[in-house]
């Protein structure tokens, strides 16, 4: 969001950030992979539950009161930041990558292109040409 929308995309895109740590927090299992907010809590002290109780809480107390004072024009739009569209896309990613799961920065930004090209190239409906395998 912040790469593609600059600025205007920044209170967003912090927004969402805030949001998917949480969701993470309250989405634990056992079967974490490489994210470590989805371990399971073990320690009634773990920082992680400081954090839900104390840090997500004020930022959401502080975003609630900068939007009471913001000029006309400074607002967050939820749509974009759904989810579902979100996974299908990366998902997308994933399977242009095989079997690679969990691809690097660079395999992304190749993926990425793949599926571009691929929408590009889609046959458009009632047109006088077939797709030949």
């Amino acid at each position: 969001m912040r790469k593609r929308g600059g600025e205007k995309m920044e209170r967003s895109a912090w927004l969402a950030n805030l949001i998917n740590k949480w969701f993470d927090l309250m989405n634990t299992r056992l079967n974490y992979g490489y994210n470590k907010d989805l371990i399971p809590y073990k320690d009634v002290y773990d920082p992680r539950l400081m954090w839900l109780s104390e840090t997500f809480i004020n930022e959401l107390d502080n975003w609630k009161g900068s939007t009471k004072v913001s000029p006309p024009g400074s607002y967050v739009c939820t749509r974009p930041i759904n989810q579902d569209p979100l996974e299908a896309f990366f998902g997308q990613v994933r399977r242009t990558g095989g079997s690679n799961e969990a691809p690097d920065v660079n395999s992304y930004g190749q993926y990425q292109n793949i599926i571009s090209c691929m929408k590009q190239y889609k046959q458009v409906k009632e047109s006088n040409v077939e797709i030949v395998d």
